[in-house]
């Protein structure tokens, strides 16, 4: 079994090793000991740029799955399936509607504040 050298692998802080092409070759049978033994991740370079990567195969199954499930809205789209089910769309609409107005007659009213502590 071949050991890896030191320093190779992943840093928590810094993330997956960046290697150049001829390195990987040198040590790919140390690589692949790391990935398969310490969930060590290398990113391999050419010229300098990013060419391929080398990761466990649980990392490869979840970067998959992860592909592979249906993408979810984010942001204020991603509220709407909340609701789906628990209200209808004339209920939704009505809520909408209400907050519309509320914001409407916020907006346009003067400000009510009580100065009665304050002023003599």
């Amino acid at each position: 079994m071949t050991e890896t050298p030191a320093g190779y692998g992943e840093n928590e802080e810094l993330g997956p090793r960046h290697i150049g092409v001829a390195e990987a070759k040198a040590t790919f049978s140390a690589m692949i000991e790391g990935v398969q033994h310490r969930s060590e991740r290398y990113v391999i370079e050419r010229h300098g740029k990013p060419a391929a990567a080398l990761v466990s195969l649980e990392e490869l199954e979840r970067l998959e799955a992860d592909q592979a499930a249906p993408a979810g809205h984010t942001g204020g789209a991603g509220l709407i399936g909340l609701f789906k089910g628990l209200l209808t769309n004339e209920e939704i609409d009505e809520m909408v509607d209400h907050i519309y107005a509320a914001r409407d007659r916020d907006r346009y009213s003067p400000a009510r504040v009580d100065f009665s502590d304050v002023v003599d």
